[in-house]
C-alpha cells in the first residue's frame, strides 16, 4: 500500500445507480427523486464488522487488532482514508440539557461513540472562571464543563482500545488551556502527534499500537501543528448548513497539500437550531451514501478524489433502522462508502 494515495472502485451494489451527479438545488420537495441504490450484500457488513450493533469492546491482546473503528478493513488503511461519522456540535445534545439553540444531537457523547460516531465537533469557551462547551453563548440554556466531557471520553477510550477518535474544535480558548484540559483528564496520554503538514497519515493499526488514539483538529490558525492541527491547513470542507448539498469547496483548499482530510458537511439546521425532522430525510442510507460517493468522485471540486474523512451530521441517529439490520442508517452508509476504497 502506498500511504496517502486514494484509489476507488465501483462496487457491484452501486451498478444500478445513475452516473454521479451533484445534488445542487435540492430542497425538501425534491427528496423523493433521489436515485435508488440497491441494498448491498449483508456479507459485506459481516466481513467488515458493524459499529453500534451490540458488538462488545475487544480485549487488548497486544496483537494487531482484528477490527479498527468498526471494520476489519480499516486497520491497514491511512487515517484520512477511513470515513467517520462526525457529530456536528456533539456536546449540544438534549441528554445533557442543551435547549437553545435547539440541540443538534439527541443523545450524549458516550451513546454517540457507542453508536459508531468517531469524530466530535466541540466548541470550547471560558465562562465563570472555568472551561465549558457552549453553543454561541454560555448560559443556563446550554453549557457543560469541558472537564466532564473529556473525562467521559477518556473512560470510553479506555474501554475501547481498538478505536481512534477525533476532535474538531471551534476554539474560543487558547492552545495552552486546551492542552491543560487534556492533561487534567488524562487524554494527553492518547493524543496523536503528526509528522508535519502534507505528511502521510499512519494507519489505524499503527495509531492503535502506539496508543495515539485521539486526533485533535482545531480552527485555531496558530495551532502548533504537532498535536494541535489546524484542519483548514490539513484539508477542506463542503459548505456547512447547505440545503443544496453541493460538493463545492466551503473552506480550506482541495488539493492544496498532500494527504488531506475532507469534511463532508451534510446537515441543515432549522430556524432556532438543530431539528431531527431534517435528519429523517438527509441521513437516509441511500441519499447519504450517494451524495458522499458523488463528492468523492467529483474531480472538479475534489481534484485528488479524496474519500470523505469526516461525514458531519445533525441528529445522526435518525432514521434509526438501516436496510440490513437495526444499525443506524448513517453508520451503515459510512461503512458502505468505506467498502468502496481500495489501496494500491
Amino acid at each position: 500500500m502506498k500511504v496517502g494515495v486514494t484509489r476507488k472502485n465501483s462496487p457491484q451494489y452501486l451498478s444500478e445507480s445513475p452516473p454521479p451527479v451533484l445534488y445542487n438545488g435540492l430542497h425538501r420537495g425534491h427528496f423523493e427523486h433521489r436515485p435508488f441504490l440497491p441494498q448491498r450484500d449483508t456479507m459485506i457488513l459481516t466481513l467488515l464488522g458493524i459499529w453500534g450493533c451490540g458488538s462488545e469492546s475487544l480485549p487488548d491482546s497486544g496483537l494487531d487488532p482484528v477490527v479498527c473503528n468498526g471494520a476489519a478493513n480499516h486497520c491497514d488503511r491511512p487515517f484520512n482514508h477511513v470515513p467517520q461519522i462526525t457529530t456536528h456540535n456533539a456536546y449540544s445534545n438534549a441528554e445533557d440539557g442543551f435547549a437553545l439553540p435547539t440541540p443538534n444531537q439527541e443523545v450524549g457523547i458516550t451513546q454517540q461513540l457507542d453508536d459508531g460516531v468517531r469524530s466530535l465537533m466541540l466548541d470550547t469557551y471560558e465562562w465563570q472562571d472555568d472551561l465549558y462547551l457552549c453553543h454561541g453563548v454560555c448560559g443556563s440554556w446550554g453549557a457543560r464543563l469541558l472537564s466532564d466531557t473529556l473525562a467521559e471520553i477518556h473512560t470510553w477510550l479506555e474501554a475501547n482500545p481498538n478505536d481512534v477518535v477525533s476532535f474538531i474544535l471551534e476554539a474560543y480558548i487558547t492552545e495552552d488551556q486546551t492542552w491543560a484540559a487534556l492533561e487534567a483528564s488524562g487524554l494527553d496520554a492518547y493524543v496523536y502527534e503528526h509528522a508535519g503538514l502534507g505528511e502521510p497519515w499512519p494507519t489505524l493499526n499503527e495509531m492503535i499500537n502506539a496508543n495515539q488514539r485521539l486526533v485533535v483538529f482545531t480552527d485555531d490558525a496558530n495551532a502548533n501543528g504537532t498535536w494541535h492541527l489546524n484542519w483548514t491547513a490539513h484539508g477542506w470542507e463542503t459548505p456547512f448548513d447547505d440545503a443544496t448539498f453541493t460538493c463545492e469547496n466551503g473552506r480550506g483548499e482541495p488539493g492544496g497539500t498532500d494527504n488531506q482530510i475532507f469534511i463532508l458537511n451534510h446537515y441543515r439546521t432549522c430556524e432556532v437550531g438543530g431539528c431531527p425532522e431534517n435528519g429523517e430525510t438527509d441521513n437516509t442510507y441511500n441519499f447519504l451514501l450517494q451524495r458522499a460517493k458523488n463528492c468523492w468522485e467529483d474531480t472538479e471540486n475534489n481534484p485528488a478524489n479524496q474519500i470523505p474523512t469526516f461525514i458531519n451530521l445533525d441528529h445522526y441517529h435518525v432514521p434509526n433502522a438501516g436496510p440490513d439490520s437495526e444499525c443506524i442508517e448513517s453508520v451503515q452508509a459510512a461503512l458502505s462508502l468505506s467498502a468502496m476504497w481500495e489501496s494500491d
